[in-house]
């Protein structure tokens, strides 16, 4: 699917499904994203969001899963436009390591080496953040 068919399930979807909606938005929000187009792609991760008190969300959705994978979007996002307070915050709250370390390569190629280490620490990529470490001259 092209993006332009992404954007006409989820304007369908708000008319017909609007329980589908939200995982129509992250999916939309993951091929905008990997076009880079990152303002984009933070919006629909921030609409994708779901509540779990819900009552009106699809069973066969596992929302916690859902909900850390678009708060790994908008850390990845808010990391690319600079807002490195809120990308690191995002990412220290999740547990999925394979998240974190997705958030944690992100910050290395911005260059925030210093977030990139714990990042990859927490992720337990523990020899990796130790050679961020070394390279910043950070030996303790």
């Amino acid at each position: 699917m092209d993006l332009q068919d992404w954007f006409a399930a989820l304007k369908l979807a708000k008319q017909i499904a609007p329980e589908k909606e939200p995982l129509i938005c992250r999916k939309l929000a993951s091929q905008v994203e990997n076009q880079n187009n990152t303002a984009e792609a933070q919006k629909l991760y921030e609409r994708a969001y779901m509540n779990p008190s819900n009552e009106n969300i699809d069973e066969k959705i596992n929302v916690e899963q859902h909900n850390a994978i678009c708060y790994a979007g908008i850390a990845r996002t808010a990391v690319r436009m600079g807002d490195m307070g809120r990308g690191f915050q995002i990412a220290n709250e999740l547990t999925d390591k394979n998240l974190i370390i997705e958030i944690a390569g992100v910050c290395e190629n911005m260059k925030q080496w210093t977030e990139a280490a714990k990042l990859y620490q927490k992720g337990g990529l523990v020899e990796k953040a130790a050679s961020i470490y070394i390279q910043m001259g950070m030996f303790a």
